[in-house]
């Protein structure tokens, strides 16, 4: 998304991940000429694992075993997402799901999860391995949390989030999603409208909508929804945007010479 904070002017080239947010450039005004298209930009490391991952989600998804969703806060934490995310965890959980939880770099936030989790009979444990109902992850940076992602992905078959930076898995790699409300931010309902409008995406509203999380995934299971919206948001548009940008980016320090900035 591209709200009006993001509209840089004076630049030499200006890097947008989609024709959609070039033309809201030029609306507001960019000259056309500055503006190149990369595609998503989306972690490599989930890249390379796109295709494989989503032939093996498109089967979990149209078979009767669990699935496997992850849950994402953002590193403010802010309370009613922290609410809305723990009953969403339980509700799925308590249909017969299994659920990874990243808390970021926050141990406290993390056992304050844990606690509350276990009060309601719940067995969360925490890492990444086993076969826990419920896997609580704790990263040192931003990069370890990726790696962690990035292990985890292909067994991933949604994911539970605000409508920031990750809502390109749901429109790039075919991975559904679930917003977190209420939004934040400017980008946050813009994000959230691309991502409902292609039709890989669904809000929870309030708390009534993360408490019935369990039957509104069984239902759109049922109903090949779910199937569907992972359909939707796979193959329709590049995701090697970071690839295209440094390419891009070694051209112009080329063309300017080795003395010369970017």
């Amino acid at each position: 998304a591209a709200p009006s904070e993001a509209i840089a002017r004076g630049c030499r080239k200006i890097l947008v991940p989609w024709l959609e947010t070039a033309a809201r450039f030029e609306q507001a005004g960019v000259p056309a000429e500055t503006l190149v298209v990369t595609g998503q930009c989306i972690e490599p490391e989930l890249v390379g694992l796109a295709e494989m991952s989503q032939q093996a989600r498109i089967e979990r998804l149209s078979g009767g075993g669990p699935l496997t969703a992850a849950f994402f806060t953002s590193g403010a934490y802010p309370p009613m997402h922290i609410r809305r995310l723990l009953l969403a965890v339980r509700s799925f959980v308590d249909a017969g799901q299994k659920a990874v939880v990243f808390c970021g770099r926050s141990e406290s936030v993390a056992g304050r999860m844990i606690t509350w989790l276990r009060r309601q009979g719940l067995s969360p444990e925490k890492g990444t391995g086993g076969a826990a109902e419920i896997r609580i992850v704790v990263s040192q940076t931003r990069e370890e949390e990726s790696q962690r992602t990035a292990a985890l992905f292909p067994e991933l078959d949604l994911f539970i989030a605000p409508a920031h930076e990750r809502t390109n898995w749901a429109v790039g790699l075919g991975l559904p999603l679930l917003i977190l409300c209420p939004h934040i931010g400017s980008y946050a309902p813009l994000n959230a409208a691309i991502a409902t409008s292609r039709q890989v995406a669904v809000e929870l509203g309030d708390d009534r909508a993360a408490e019935s999380m369990g039957d509104l995934i069984a239902d759109f299971r049922r109903s090949g929804r779910l199937a569907a919206m992972a359909a939707n948001g796979f193959g329709r548009t590049a995701i090697d945007g970071f690839d295209s940008a440094a390419r891009l980016l070694i051209t112009m320090v080329s063309d300017r010479g080795p003395k010369a900035g970017c």
